[in-house]
């Protein structure tokens, strides 16, 4: 039979890489199942089916799916050409930054960004993942005692912060992103507009990009707190 080395020709013509993945695996499984279970992965109507959860079956498949990631990047690692890696989660929360970063990388013009983003298929079941999953806790259970991510499958953990640095509210925000093993609720407040727009931009991608991500300027956050003791 006919062999084809595609890591070969994409070295040979120093061609570029763009790496899309879903951070969330529970999550990725869970649309898998969902999907099956519907019978369509992606349409515009929208329906109310929630699965059983294998314990055992998802932890394999998480196994196997972090191996093959990894035999992956190395593989990717080694061909040593440029390689830009994004994920769902960040082109979902943001398909205008998206489309940017990835033209940008390919040394296309960016007039096509917002076209783009709006013909972007509407995500199609916007439920929270333990809404779509009957049996949410034996399954949290079982990963927590397996030692693994829960994703978005646990409830949110709320971190707020106030700083005046920017970058270093981002550094921080990132990292407990990265130690984190549930999805966070991250509230952070600022000096200004431009601080509160360095910070968004930052997260919008990496460890951070499935959490929830809300900001505020000192005057926004004043006048709120304002509003609720005279309420």
């Amino acid at each position: 039979a006919p062999f084809f080395d595609l890591g070969g020709a994409l070295a040979r013509t120093r061609a570029k890489v763009i790496v899309l993945d879903r951070a969330d695996g529970v999550a990725a499984y869970a649309s898998l199942k969902v999907g099956e279970a519907r019978g369509a992965f992606h349409n515009a109507e929208s329906d109310d089916v929630a699965i059983d959860v294998d314990p055992i079956d998802l932890i394999k498949w998480l196994t196997f799916r972090e191996s093959r990631i990894a035999a992956r990047d190395a593989y990717v690692d080694a061909l040593g050409l440029e390689t830009l890696r994004l994920t769902y989660e960040g082109c979902v929360a943001d398909p205008s930054r998206c489309f940017s970063d990835a033209l940008a990388f390919l040394g296309e013009g960016s007039s096509d960004v917002e076209r783009l983003a709006d013909a972007t298929a509407v995500k199609r079941d916007a439920r929270p993942l333990r809404s779509r999953v009957a049996n949410a806790d034996e399954v949290l259970a079982a990963l927590t005692d397996a030692g693994l991510p829960t994703g978005a499958l646990a409830a949110p953990t709320r971190v707020a912060l106030f700083s005046d640095r920017p970058r270093a509210a981002a550094t921080t925000f990132s990292s407990v992103c990265a130690n984190a093993k549930a999805p966070l609720k991250l509230h952070g407040v600022f000096p200004d507009k431009d601080a509160v727009a360095a910070v968004s931009a930052a997260l919008s991608f990496g460890p951070c990009a499935f959490s929830e991500l809300s900001f505020q300027t000192l005057a926004e956050a004043e006048e709120a707190v304002r509003d609720r003791v005279v309420a």
